[in-house]
């Protein structure tokens, strides 16, 4: 993800970083379950993680 609705608002209003990771996980997970149960979700880098230039969050899925 380039740019995060979430987290621009967050920084407009002075706020910090919401720590959307463990959200992502749960939500990721399920999402990929639900077009196929073989598919596994792994987070590249989301916050709180150390800010990557360049996005925001990033996620793979895969099949082992």
């Amino acid at each position: 993800m380039v740019a995060c609705r979430v987290q621009n608002a967050r920084r407009k209003k002075g706020l910090p970083d919401y720590s959307c990771k463990p959200v992502g996980i749960e939500e990721y997970s399920n999402f990929a379950k639900t077009i196929d149960d073989r598919v596994k979700t792994r987070c590249i880098g989301c916050p709180l993680d150390k800010h990557i230039e360049g996005y925001w969050c990033s996620w793979e899925f895969y099949i082992d």
